[in-house]
């Protein structure tokens, strides 16, 4: 590729690495800067003199100046995924997993060691964390009554889902993370005035799966593990190997209770099975689309089994 064809998708930006994996000596690039072909702008960073000043050069400037492992993210990622509250103004806010940058004008860095692939899109060619990710970074720098207009404003126009928020808190949050129990607090204000018990939930579960094409699972299955105690599961399918189980609790109380339900994942998942955790967000909220996931998970599964057999 040429260096001229990758500053065009960059808006105009490129770096000294993209330089000379592009074929240029670094002799060429210090000729191409005293002719005028290419400004310093940022140490190791050019632009294509004449190209605009916009938001989008700032946000791949910002990249390019921090490394390959920089994320957009916070307010950087609000303002692209139209999140409410957020000013069309600031600095480019970058997330990386490790120190060692310089300080940069314009530019403002978060080191986060727990931002997962998953929680990362792609953007215009720019990797952005999504919206539920967005959230839970936010939650950690914002007071709880702006947190929760974004939360309220973001469900309510289908950017993301009180679950899919949930689910991203929940993968990250341990003691002391800032801004886990204040959105959790929100979360759990936003939910349902009173939980159902689970016979009523395990019931609708029942009537969620009624109509499809996967058979009837086992209820109260025994846990598959090896250390003598016995636990039970909502839902099982031995064919596949498929458990589910169906969560009714407070998001206070997931988190509370996370370490002892991952430890039962793991006890599952050494003897082979798979643990699908849906949330009263999922069997309620959203029932076709769980189970077209759920149908989607259990083909998957007996593919794969029949596959290994």
């Amino acid at each position: 590729m040429r260096w001229t064809e990758r500053a065009a998708r960059q808006h105009g930006g490129v770096s000294r690495s993209q330089l000379l994996a592009d074929g240029c000596s670094s002799s060429a690039i210090d000729r191409m800067v005293a002719a005028g072909r290419l400004s310093l702008v940022l140490p190791g960073v050019y632009v294509v003199p004449g190209s605009p000043d916009t938001v989008a050069r700032r946000r791949w400037l910002a990249l390019l100046a921090i490394g390959p492992a920089a994320v957009l993210s916070f307010e950087t990622a609000a303002r692209i995924h139209g999140l409410a509250t957020v000013g069309d103004r600031g600095p480019t806010v970058v997330t990386v997993p490790h120190s060692g940058w310089q300080r940069l004008p314009g530019i403002r860095v978060h080191q986060i060691s727990d931002l997962a692939s998953l929680h990362v899109i792609d953007f215009e060619g720019m990797p952005v964390t999504d919206v539920s990710r967005t959230i839970v970074d936010l939650a950690a720098i914002w007071r709880r009554g702006r947190l929760g207009i974004v939360v309220e404003r973001a469900v309510d126009g289908h950017l993301t889902s009180d679950a899919a928020i949930g689910a991203c808190l929940r993968s990250v949050a341990r003691r002391g993370k800032p801004g886990v129990r204040m959105l959790t607090t929100i979360l759990d204000d936003r939910g349902p005035g009173k939980v159902p018990p689970m016979s009523e939930l395990e019931r609708a579960f029942a009537q969620m799966i009624q109509p499809s094409s996967i058979p009837e699972p086992i209820r109260q299955y025994p846990l598959p593990r090896d250390d003598g105690v016995r636990n039970l599961t909502d839902a099982a399918w031995p064919d596949v190997k498929l458990i589910v189980e169906v969560d009714g609790r407070r998001w206070h109380q997931r988190l509370a209770d996370m370490k002892k339900d991952r430890d039962r994942d793991l006890k599952a998942a050494a003897a082979g099975w798979l643990v699908v955790r849906l949330l009263h967000e999922h069997v309620v909220g959203a029932p076709e689309l769980t189970l077209q996931d759920l149908i989607a998970v259990y083909e998957t599964r007996a593919s794969q089994l029949n596959g290994a057999a």
